[in-house]
């Protein structure tokens, strides 16, 4: 029998509900090594599948950190409001009549925040 090619699969789990597979075919020349081309394709499916799963966590770091400054917007938004109120109380009864404006979000971070949050 004459080996014409060579099919590699392998396949992780990324999630409880998520399985990657990476398929990789080569055409066996005359005079190949059919077990050198298949560490070859061992090597490069593993690789991807190292790739991919570099990409995956990236991304979830990324929705982690947006979670993140959703929570620190929600909390500076009601920081604010809470100091408004205390503001209008002592400005009511006449206690310090000038007083500092809230602080505004540093830029850096406003711009951190996604896209959809850029609105307040």
């Amino acid at each position: 029998m004459k080996l014409q090619s060579i099919t590699y699969t392998a396949s992780c789990n990324y999630y409880s509900d998520s399985r990657e597979s990476i398929t990789l075919t080569a055409e066996l020349k005359e005079g190949d090594n059919y077990k050198d081309v298949l560490e070859q394709l061992k090597s490069q499916v593993h690789l991807s599948l190292n790739d991919l799963s570099q990409y995956r966590k990236a991304e979830d770091d990324k929705n982690q950190l947006e979670r993140k400054l959703s929570e620190l917007k929600d909390f500076y938004d009601e920081a604010r409001a809470k100091f408004e109120e205390v503001k209008g109380i002592m400005q009511a009864h006449g206690i310090n009549k000038e007083y500092p404006d809230f602080p505004d979000l540093n830029p850096k971070l406003i711009k951190a925040l996604p896209a959809v949050d850029n609105d307040f």
